[in-house]
C-alpha cells in the first residue's frame, strides 16, 4: 500500500509499471481496485497510477472535503507530486 500526505489528509495509490504516466480515477462509488486489471494491461506501457478519493478506500475520511472542489483538488495536487 502506498500513501501520500496531501492538504494535511493521507491519500491512497498504488502505481506498477514504467514509462509515461497514466493516472486512473474511480467514480462516485469506488476505489482504486476496480482498475486493476487496467492497470495491469496498462502497465505493459506505462507507469499506472490509481488513488482513492477523499472519503473512498484507504484515504482520509473527512466530510468537508467530499465536494467535488475539494476533489478535483486532491487531484492536482497528487499530479503535482508524482
Amino acid at each position: 500500500m502506498s500513501a501520500i500526505l496531501l492538504e494535511s489528509g493521507i491519500v491512497h495509490y498504488e502505481v506498477i509499471g514504467r514509462g509515461r504516466p497514466i493516472v486512473f480515477l474511480h467514480g462516485w462509488v469506488g476505489s482504486w481496485r476496480y482498475w486493476v486489471p487496467a492497470m495491469q494491461s496498462a502497465s505493459m506501457l506505462f507507469r499506472a497510477y490509481a488513488l482513492d478519493l477523499w472519503g473512498f478506500g484507504d484515504t482520509a475520511h473527512d466530510t468537508d472535503r467530499y465536494n467535488i472542489p475539494r476533489q478535483v483538488s486532491l487531484i492536482e495536487n497528487f499530479l503535482n507530486e508524482m
